[in-house]
């Protein structure tokens, strides 16, 4: 499948993570809490998605906003997507010393050579 760059052109990464934080929470308040960002800044996140998905998304009820179909079906859609681009992101690579190869220069004082080198370097062999 080819990527239509028009198509993500008006799609900001930053508002599917407030719907998905919203989705977790419930509520415009705990989640600006949780994104670290005002309410005003989260509700103004929540009306933008509710523009680019044309669904209310989130409809208040009681003390928390309760997502509709289209919200649930989005969240089931997306939830896996966002998570795959976290760890693509931000997931380190695991380190194996064993498999590394690599040179690795020491810089020390004489004495500091002459008093750690003879026991450094049969423990690096």
């Amino acid at each position: 499948m080819t990527i239509k760059e028009n198509d993500f052109r008006k799609i900001d990464l930053n508002l599917l993570i407030a719907f998905a934080v919203l989705f977790r929470e419930q509520s415009v308040s705990l989640a600006a809490d949780k994104l670290h960002l005002g309410q005003p800044a989260v509700s103004g996140a929540l009306s933008r998605l509710r523009e680019m998905f044309d669904d209310p998304l989130f409809v208040r009820s009681g003390h928390r906003m309760q997502p509709t179909a289209r919200a649930q079906a989005l969240h089931g859609e997306l939830m896996p997507l966002l998570e795959q681009l976290q760890s693509a992101l931000f997931q380190q690579a695991e380190f194996h010393p064993q498999q590394a190869n690599a040179t690795v220069t020491l810089g020390m004082t004489d004495w500091v050579e002459m008093w750690l080198m003879p026991q450094l370097i049969p423990a690096l062999r």
